[in-house]
């Protein structure tokens, strides 16, 4: 029996950071999201609440286009 949720097997073990420098299929999620509080983009992860809403349904190449464009938009902002 494995020790993950296969949901989270892309994710790395609890106090382990990843270490990849290309935009992955990974969520970007941190646990903080602000779409509850009614942003149309999270304040915490930058995606939008569809992207949030539909990331369990999206193709790994849907995930990382939206964590390219996550990296695009922090790159843009220094």
């Amino acid at each position: 029996m494995p020790d993950t949720i296969p949901l989270f097997n892309s994710l790395p073990p609890a106090g382990e950071k990843g270490n990849r420098k290309s935009p992955t299929a990974e969520s970007p999620c941190v646990g903080h999201c602000t779409t509850v509080l009614g942003d149309d983009v999270c304040r915490s992860c930058l995606r939008t609440f569809e992207e949030i809403t539909h990331w369990v349904e999206m193709t790994d190449e849907e995930r990382c286009a939206v964590n390219q464009r996550i990296e695009a938009i922090k790159r843009m902002a220094g």
